[in-house]
């Protein structure tokens, strides 16, 4: 019998702790990963996104925020860790095409 000891995180983005140090989303139950990225230039602005997008951002929680980036830019300078799942990142991504 294998027992796997897991718990939810409260934090903004839900995942699952499977182990220290490893994440599942708790959408899609796959590992989250961190990347190499960039982060937004400083002071960050307020951004509020339409309703729509909105909805879309909370039904894929563990998506690229709109802080950070894969890519650096003027916009996104300074170098950190991303964390985010994948699949999160492409249903976020698919929509803003259709938008």
């Amino acid at each position: 019998m294998l027992l796997l000891a897991c718990c939810i995180n409260s934090g903004d983005k839900p995942t699952i702790s499977i182990s220290p140090g490893k994440e599942l989303c708790a959408r899609h139950r796959i590992p989250l990963v961190a990347v190499n990225g960039f982060q937004y230039r400083e002071p960050w602005p307020i951004i509020d996104p339409t309703v729509a997008f909105g909805r879309v951002l909370h039904k894929y929680p563990n998506s690229i925020n709109v802080y950070h980036s894969l890519h650096r830019s003027d916009t996104y300078p300074k170098a950190t860790k991303i964390t985010y799942c994948p699949k999160c990142q492409d249903e976020v991504e698919r929509w803003l095409a259709r938008h």
